[in-house]
């Protein structure tokens, strides 16, 4: 299932969190922009795929965003590799830990970054804590670039 990219309201949904998200000015903290960036991100793929949760992340590790993630790993590759070097990462959900193993690995990417915003948005991560900001920062520092193009692509259409 595609979302109706015709309509102009879900289209600024994904544009207008996006844009709140890169707005460093107005929102310092890392932690506002990855939720914004998270929002977007999700009314992108849920929109896109017509699912959520898991499912929807088991998607987007198929979609057009793959070939993004191939295009661009040259210019994230410093992410991916603080990432991995970032070591096990409770997921505080499931009690299991994830780790970036192999930073070229898309499908693995997707689940640590999930997890990473699973844990913030469950009330796993500390606007105080060092090693959480990291993990957040990181991940913001992946995912925004991978989004930017579908979220400029509608823009565009805007």
């Amino acid at each position: 299932m595609c979302a109706d990219w015709s309509n102009r309201y879900l289209r600024g949904i994904v544009v207008k969190w996006f844009e709140r998200s890169q707005d460093a000015k107005t929102w310092p903290d890392m932690f506002d922009r990855f939720i914004f960036l998270w929002i977007a991100f999700d009314a992108w793929a849920s929109n896109e795929s017509g699912m959520t949760t898991h499912r929807m992340i088991n998607w987007v590790k198929t979609s057009k965003m793959k070939n993004i993630f191939k295009e661009i790993r040259g210019s994230i590759e410093a992410h991916l590799s603080n990432l991995s070097a970032l070591g096990d990462i409770p997921n505080h959900v499931s009690g299991e830990s994830v780790r970036l193993r192999d930073p070229h690995d898309f499908s693995q990417l997707l689940d640590v970054v999930y997890v990473i915003r699973n844990n913030l948005f469950h009330g796993h991560k500390s606007p105080d804590d060092q090693r959480d900001e990291e993990l957040v920062t990181v991940a913001y520092d992946i995912l925004s670039p991978l989004l930017r193009p579908f979220a400029e692509g509608l823009r565009i259409n805007n």
